[in-house]
């Protein structure tokens, strides 16, 4: 490899999304000059004006379609591009919920981690993050009031959604981009403030392998994906912060035989979508993704809440129906409204790793967590329509429509695993910091002396909410240890 294709530097950030965005700014805050590489582009507000379904494939990972292979196969929505998930998701910031913080507490004290080291974080984070509540405005957001409505009526605990979001212009697209600017996305925060700081970032690059020797990566070898044809880039750091995401964090691992598959494993939510049509308009395009949570079954890991709507996003509920049923569907278009119920499941995945191709994630549904599918999936449909649903279409991969609740009721209890039809966005815990065999409590990879894991690997389970504060509050703790050790 020529020398113009070889770098040199200090600290290395393998991947720009929260987690390594938090280490990028602190590390430059305290006199670093970390390099950050990213595979995907990089984008600005005004890159997020064009067509959604365009975006998607522009900013998503395998166009928005990365299979988790099981019974059933179903899609996860996984990021690449500059910032991450921070960069195409809703802005919905929430802390670590309090059950969660518990179920933490003891396995964290065990490997030597005071869990208010973490959480300590978490009021700074709403700081430079600007987190508020997501301020309600009168006739916008009207599937979100309908969700408020039924709640109201059951007596079940809802909260406002809390958003990294100011001045939200309701262009009802949160999950491809922001047209309006109003997200704060890591671009806008992190990584910003650590090229002011003296950081460098770059850009499509994919990181292919990892080199080590004598206990340390030595070089990690990449693909300049801006080049025609692609150009092989290496890079000799002095240190390197792992932050690729749940999944391409242990594919490279295992790419680069450093771990086997049998070490890992994988956490995901599972989303069900449920379509609704009331008898009163309620134009759900005109909104945001969403300004209430259901979180009356949040100890159980359910939440429930509306989604984005617009036409392109029914498209793979119409495939599923008939002309008629296509047609009763979008004649109701104003009458809709779309909402996801998140389920935390209690079994976790993992990867297959076979020879000449990269890993493949898996995730098996055990009977607790089809019982906890189909538990979810009736307190969703009492509390349509106790918000006055007329009809109800439930999330099967052969849809049924239900125009009562008994008559969902009766759909879901009949069900079988391979009968619902769901997807997951939020991956986290592959290589939990709480895993003695595998991680240090300082986020280091046992083996490696100069190899850190800073984003949702780490977290010790899943949480049953949007993860993003907590990666971000888990990331603050390991650059915090990292600099007090270099510092010191």
């Amino acid at each position: 490899m020529s020398s113009k294709n070889q770098i040199f530097c200090d600290q290395l950030i393998l991947g720009s999304g929260p987690g390594g965005s938090v280490v990028f700014d602190q590390l430059t805050s305290s006199g670093f000059a970390p390099m950050i590489i990213e595979e995907g582009k990089s984008a600005d507000d005004k890159a997020f004006q064009d067509n959604p379904a365009k975006l998607t494939f522009k900013y998503y990972r395998n166009g928005g379609v990365s299979p988790i292979l099981g019974s059933p196969i179903f899609p996860h929505g996984e990021a690449r591009v500059l910032g991450g998930g921070s960069t195409i998701n809703g802005g919905l910031m929430w802390r670590t919920p309090k059950n969660i913080k518990d179920e933490w507490h003891k396995p964290l004290k065990e490997v030597g981690i005071n869990d208010n080291e973490i959480y300590k974080f978490f009021d700074d984070i709403d700081d430079y993050m600007k987190i508020k509540n997501q301020k309600v405005l009168s006739n916008f957001d009207l599937d979100s009031d309908k969700l408020l409505s039924g709640a109201n009526k059951l007596s079940w605990n809802v909260v406002q959604a809390r958003r990294a979001v100011q001045s939200c212009q309701r262009s009802n697209q949160c999950g491809a981009g922001c047209p309006s600017g109003a997200k704060r996305s890591m671009i806008k925060s992190c990584l910003d403030n650590g090229l002011k700081n003296g950081g460098t970032i770059k850009t499509q690059l994919r990181f292919e392998k990892l080199i080590t020797s004598n206990s340390k990566v030595t070089e990690v070898i990449c693909t300049d994906l801006s080049k025609s044809p692609y150009e092989k880039v290496s890079i000799m750091p002095s240190d390197i912060f792992l932050c690729a995401g749940t999944l391409e964090t242990p594919k490279l691992l295992l790419r680069s035989k450093i771990l086997k598959a049998e070490s890992l494993r994988l956490g995901l939510h599972l989303n069900l979508r449920f379509l609704a049509k009331f008898p009163d308009k309620i134009n759900a395009d005109l909104g945001t993704m969403f300004t209430y949570q259901i979180q009356e079954f949040l100890d159980q890991g359910i939440i429930i809440m509306a989604s984005n709507l617009r036409k392109m996003y029914l498209s793979t509920i119409l495939s599923k129906l008939n002309t008629s049923h296509n047609q009763k569907i979008l004649n109701n278009y104003p009458y809709l409204g779309l909402y996801t119920t998140t389920v935390r499941p209690s079994s976790y995945g993992g990867f297959f790793k076979l020879p000449f191709i990269d890993a493949f994630p898996y995730f098996y549904l055990n009977k607790e967590d089809l019982a906890n599918l189909k538990f979810a999936s009736i307190q969703s449909s009492r509390l349509l329509f106790a918000a006055g649903a007329e009809w109800v279409l439930l999330p099967f991969s052969k849809p049924q429509f239900a125009t009562s609740f008994d008559e969902a009721c009766n759909y879901i209890n009949n069900a079988d695993k391979n009968d619902f039809d769901f997807l997951s966005v939020h991956a986290m815990s592959s290589l939990p910091i709480t895993n003695k065999k595998l991680m240090t409590n300082d986020g280091r990879l046992k083996g490696l002396t100069n190899l850190y894991i800073s984003d949702g690997s780490l977290l010790p389970s899943t949480i049953g909410e949007s993860p993003q504060q907590t990666i971000m509050a888990f990331s603050h703790y390991i650059s915090e240890r990292w600099i007090n050790r270099h510092m010191a």
